[in-house]
């Protein structure tokens, strides 16, 4: 990221030692903190964004999903799908069933919350966090594909 915002490059041909100019897929200057990169349900990408809390505003997780091929850097344009307080890592991952699941930390209180996706592909997620565990000093993510 640039300007706490995000930038992409992408290899010029698969496994190539060459990489394409950075671009920005939108959402520039917007106090990004951290992003998470997933493959959604049918092998496009979907980039969430946290951004940097303001004075008394929890942070704000944008998302967007690559509409097409990579080589045409199209993609759908960054949504508003969530709001957490103390968030300083995310995480995205799919599950067996397709839909994307949006892992938050809470690092003041060691807790580790999802959110996930209404359907697979879909632009709408569930309003609310569940808690999954606390007092956590560090969480990782792996795909578990079991329906």
């Amino acid at each position: 990221s640039t300007n706490n915002g995000l930038l992409r490059s992408r290899h010029n041909t698969p496994a190539a030692d060459s990489w394409t100019a950075w671009s920005a897929p939108g959402l520039t200057d917007a106090n990004i903190q951290t992003h998470a990169v997933s493959i959604d349900g049918d092998g496009g990408l979907t980039v969430a964004a946290l951004n940097y809390p303001q004075k008394g505003v929890n942070s704000m997780i944008y998302a967007t999903q690559q509409v097409n091929n990579a080589a045409f850097a199209e993609w759908s344009g960054w949504q508003w799908i969530a709001m957490i307080s103390n968030a300083n890592q995310i995480a995205l991952n799919f599950g067996a069933d397709g839909r994307l699941f949006l892992f938050a930390y809470d690092h003041t209180a060691a807790k580790l919350s999802v959110i996930e996706q209404v359907a697979m592909n879909g632009t709408e997620w569930t309003v609310f966090w569940t808690e999954l565990s606390s007092h956590l000093r560090c969480f990782g993510v792996a795909q578990d594909l079991t329906p």
